[in-house]
């Protein structure tokens, strides 16, 4: 004799199976209610996890647009500072050629060393040297005697 059941014995007993009580047993009303509150579980984690997905997408892009502009104004940035360091480079190197022609008292290399310094914004030649001037002697104010 084979082990397991004929075709005809499943067949039965599925039948057996599938049929419902009229009235419910309390066991089979609660494994009811079980099967209820897991598939509401099981959709609200689905939910869950569909949201944090698309969340995760939506924060990705934003995050990749924030860091390419950030990395653009970083650059941006850096050149500024690197064309204000030159500026300030080349400034000093002239003002100390027009300082030597000054001290030297060499109009014509003070006036070379005069044209090559840039100019503030808002502001005169006569400015730009006025401190340097105003402590010579016998020149501006303060001269002494």
């Amino acid at each position: 004799m084979p082990e397991g059941l004929s075709p005809i014995e499943v067949g039965r007993e599925l039948h057996e199976h599938t049929k419902e009580p009229h009235e419910p047993e309390d066991g089979n009303r609660h494994s009811r209610t079980v099967q209820i509150g897991e598939a509401l579980l099981l959709s609200l984690v689905t939910i869950a996890a569909a949201w944090s997905g698309y969340a995760a997408a939506k924060w990705n892009t934003e995050s990749r647009l924030e860091l390419a502009q950030a990395a653009t104004l970083r650059n941006l940035a850096t050149r500024e500072d690197l064309s204000a360091l030159s500026t300030r480079n080349f400034d000093s190197s002239t003002f100390n050629a027009w300082f030597t022609a000054f001290t030297l008292d060499d109009k014509q290399k003070q006036a070379i060393a005069d044209r090559s310094l840039q100019q503030p914004q808002g502001s005169s030649r006569t400015q730009l040297h006025a401190p340097v001037q105003a402590g010579r002697p016998g020149q501006g104010r303060g001269a002494g005697p």
